[in-house]
């Protein structure tokens, strides 16, 4: 068992390094580019400012050209009445004002923008290479599951050597999972991050988040499976809040958070078990569940993680009917099967659902993706019900 210690020090000692330079390879380049797109925004304002002020000058001689002959033609028309061409002369200067009021304005500093522009849009349409995809994403999630594995590999160790006794290992990697998930935000508000996310996707704070999440889910599942420090209604709720705190913060930094959320919300019914059947309880809490991932559906239209939790709400009845059905149990199922399929319908109200059905080729249009949920949804909770009436005996 020596091995092991001493070969995660020499693969921390080997990739610490690594995504140090890494990291600060990315932060300098995206601050070089970042300062790049400021003096080109500097550049197109000046540019707008000049277009302005040659546009303010052309309404300016617009406006005073017809209006100098009328302030000097009126004095002497008055006391020389014989002289009758005295009229058609504000007409002569006129004629000079007209062409240059009629002129087209300049237009090469119109020009010069739109080359700037077009010089702006011409390098967003590079693609990034290997090294741009191993210096954001890859060693971002590699960083994040080392530092999840550091927690996981530091309670196994200090178990091994008997350092510290349950309760501290316990509270440590817990306060570890809870301190990186902190980090992980701490670090999206940074003015930094906050511009690296505006250029391209930022995947070092969900990486972060993502490994205190685990570390916390760990924690809290060795304190009541390993050492028995918590009973099984403290564990199921705390391991519940954690998946509930991964829907929260999914919100913020992405769908991976969300995906970590809905694997340990369907997880949790089976890591923490009270010895007896409770359906109530159970499907009580995978109705809610669902309700929280649908809502995430709702504002970010992931709908993806909509399929999974179809997936997930509709895998639990098959394991209750292959495992520990009774006769009581159809009336907690059938509830909420009848509210799952509400909750799948409610996803799709309100979406540019039409209701005019007039014409046949609304019959043959191929279906929206909510559409294709709610249809989904519809089928995997007929085929449930029946099931249920099946095993039921009918009764």
């Amino acid at each position: 068992m020596e091995i092991l210690p001493i070969s995660l020090l020499a693969l921390y000692l080997l990739i610490a390094p690594a995504l140090g330079i890494a990291a600060f390879s990315w932060s300098r380049r995206h601050r070089d580019e970042i300062a790049r797109l400021r003096r080109q925004v500097q550049g197109l304002t000046l540019q707008i400012d000049d277009l302005r002020t040659a546009g303010a000058g052309a309404a300016r001689e617009r406006g005073e050209a017809p209006q100098a002959p009328r302030e000097e033609a009126p004095p002497p028309a008055a006391p020389e009445a014989p002289e009758p061409p005295e009229p058609p002369k504000p007409a002569a200067p006129s004629e000079p004002a007209r062409e240059r009021a009629a002129a087209p304005p300049p237009r090469p500093a119109a020009a010069a923008a739109a080359a700037g522009t077009q010089a702006v849009r011409q390098p967003a349409a590079a693609r990034p290479g290997l090294e741009q995809w191993l210096a954001s994403r890859g060693l971002a999630w590699l960083g994040g599951g080392t530092m999840a594995l550091a927690g996981v590999f530091l309670v196994k160790y200090s178990i091994e050597r008997g350092w510290i006794g349950p309760v501290v290992r316990v509270s440590l990697g817990f306060v570890f999972g809870l301190a990186l998930v902190l980090g992980g935000e701490w670090l999206r508000r940074r003015p930094l991050q906050r511009a690296i996310a505006a250029i391209g996707p930022n995947y070092l704070p969900p990486a972060l988040t993502a490994a205190g999440l685990f570390a916390a889910f760990a924690s809290v599942y060795a304190a009541y499976g390993l050492y028995d420090l918590l009973p099984a209604f403290v564990a199921f709720a705390l391991l519940a809040a954690i998946a509930f705190a991964a829907f929260g913060l999914a919100l913020l930094q992405g769908p991976l958070i969300a995906v970590l959320g809905l694997l340990g919300g369907f997880a949790t019914p089976l890591l923490v078990s009270t010895g007896t059947p409770l359906p109530w309880p159970l499907f009580g809490y995978l109705l809610v569940l669902a309700a929280g991932s649908l809502a995430i559906v709702r504002v970010t239209a992931w709908w993806w993680l909509a399929w999974g939790t179809l997936a997930g709400a509709a895998l639990w009845p098959l394991l209750w009917f292959a495992g520990i059905f009774s006769t009581g149990d159809a009336v907690p199922l059938g509830i909420y099967l009848v509210l799952l399929s509400a909750l799948f319908l409610g996803v799709r109200y309100g979406r540019g659902a039409s209701v005019e059905l007039v014409t046949w080729k609304y019959w043959f249009a191929p279906l929206a993706l909510p559409e294709q949920l709610a249809w989904g949804a519809a089928a995997a909770v007929s085929v449930l019900v029946f099931i249920l009436v099946r095993t039921d005996g009918y009764g």
